[in-house]
């Protein structure tokens, strides 16, 4: 008996293979995008969230944006935040040595300290931002100048005016009280080279988690004149609880950092960590469009401080401020 050959079971999983090779065609030629594939990509991780270091990474996207490159559009972003964390800093920074991005920059010097050590003789180029001293992180031999693969911007504020600054406003004030990370060596250089001025007696508290700050200032009650805030992400993720406690025992506070005067802090001078951000982002984009290298970039530092004095705590103090 001579089998009946069925035209139509033969045809048509061959005419839907068709249409699905067709349609795979045409969803590729509609989603593929060869500029998007050529995007480069920035990562950028900070240490902790607070106003300051915040401040640098908005800086930097500004600029990023005001000469054309737009996060999603021509350029893909990578944000990352340790939360405070050394060992999340080293988890982000094996994630951006695995991103592989034509960009990395990192906001903090414990950021910068892990970023270093995980894309060291990767190829990936670093730029660090709000580092105090490179050298003594050991981010670079030099502080003037990059080397084939690292560069960035110093946070180094002027702790001569700013003591000036203190001394004009209290003049009377002999003990300076300064709560500070040990494990933060922009903290530390601050602190020795207070001390190394030598005209306040500085006492000092060491802390390493935010639950001993408030300790901490408890215990200078009735011993300084004053508080100073270094350059301390620990410290300053945890100001709103250190100025509760210094405005209820009247104590006034002076900062390194001047974007902090509009959160209470007395005064301060010195360069605006927005300005910062604005100098890294400047510096990224002479790396993205290969203009420059971070050897040839190197080192820099804001040119112009800033007075900031908030009016509204130095009454509160009772503290004369009119002539500033």
């Amino acid at each position: 008996m001579k089998s009946t050959l069925n035209v139509s079971q033969t045809r048509w999983p061959g005419i839907l293979v068709a249409f699905a090779l067709l349609g795979s065609l045409i969803a590729w030629r509609i989603f593929y995008n060869p500029a998007a594939a050529a995007m480069p990509t920035l990562a950028i991780a900070q240490i902790v969230e607070h106003p300051s270091l915040d401040a640098v990474r908005e800086g930097i996207i500004l600029v990023l944006e005001e000469n054309g490159y737009l996060p999603g559009k021509n350029i893909r972003l990578a944000l990352e935040n340790a939360q405070g964390s050394t060992q999340y800093a080293a988890e982000i920074a094996k994630k951006f040595a695995a991103l592989r991005p034509d960009l990395a920059i990192a906001i903090g010097t414990p950021m910068a300290q892990s970023l270093k050590n995980a894309l060291e003789n990767q190829g990936i180029a670093l730029l660090f931002s709000a580092v105090t001293d490179p050298v003594l992180a050991k981010l670079l031999k030099s502080k003037t100048h990059g080397d084939l693969w690292v560069a960035g911007v110093s946070d180094e504020q002027p702790i001569t005016a700013q003591l000036d600054l203190i001394e004009k406003i209290l003049p009377e004030a002999k003990n300076l009280g300064i709560v500070y990370h040990s494990g933060e060596i922009n903290s530390s250089i601050m602190v020795k080279a207070i001390k190394a001025d030598g005209r306040f007696t500085v006492i000092e508290k060491a802390v390493s988690k935010n639950s001993e700050i408030t300790a901490a200032i408890a215990a200078l009650v009735g011993k300084v004149d004053a508080l100073y805030i270094p350059l301390d992400n620990l410290v300053v993720s945890s100001l709103t609880s250190y100025l509760s406690m210094s405005s209820e025992h009247k104590i006034p506070v002076f900062s390194a950092d001047p974007d902090l005067v509009q959160r209470g802090v007395l005064a301060s001078v010195g360069v605006s960590y927005l300005e910062i951000g604005r100098l890294t982002g400047e510096m990224a984009l002479k790396i993205l469009d290969k203009s420059a290298t971070p050897q040839s970039l190197g080192i820099k530092k804001p040119q112009k401080t800033q007075l900031a004095i908030n009016y509204e705590v130095a009454e509160a103090l009772g503290i004369e401020v009119a002539g500033f």
